[in-house]
């Protein structure tokens, strides 16, 4: 069965309503349980890792900036106090307040390094040293996993840029 926007999905006694999420992935939701106002976001808005590694949903070969936009505002009507992302675990008081704004930050940052890069798209080594000098210089994922996550990081967001904008 598939779900839409303001579709109810009963966890018997706990209802979660459903809020589509496009941007990430057509077809994305998120669910909203009202009574414990807690957002499960999924990758809709991103992935925060941590406090020092926050990633943006730009993935080959579904993202759409402008639905991404307009999930983010969206969400920012919802009345929540928790938000569970899909990969990283859920995000409370200050930090769940804060979330959205800075999905929106850190989208902006690293789209804009990608426009301002469009000729060296196929430098991946370039990529990498670029993205984590300028947008992951402190990361703990990074220390902890080493190069091959900024070089995934890379490839995959680069991808996801390239089919964003017809480049491939």
């Amino acid at each position: 069965m598939a779900l839409d926007e303001g579709d109810s999905v009963d966890l018997g006694g706990i209802e979660l309503e459903v809020i589509n999420v496009p941007g990430h992935t057509p077809g994305h939701i998120a669910l909203y349980n009202r009574l414990n106002r807690n957002i499960f976001a999924g990758d809709c808005i991103g992935y925060k890792v941590d406090k020092t590694t926050f990633l943006a949903p730009i993935i080959p070969p579904w993202f759409n900036r402008e639905q991404f936009y307009k999930t983010l505002d969206k969400l920012k009507k919802v009345n929540f106090d928790t938000i569970c992302l899909g990969h990283y675990g859920c995000w409370d008081e200050a930090d769940a307040k804060r979330i959205l704004v800075e999905a929106k930050e850190v989208f902006e940052k690293i789209w804009g390094f990608f426009e301002q890069n469009r000729d060296k798209l196929d430098d991946i080594d370039y990529l990498r040293k670029s993205i984590t000098q300028k947008y992951l210089p402190n990361s703990k994922v990074v220390e902890r996993v080493g190069e091959a996550f900024p070089i995934l990081l890379a490839s995959h967001m680069r991808d996801g840029f390239k089919y964003a904008n017809r480049l491939v």
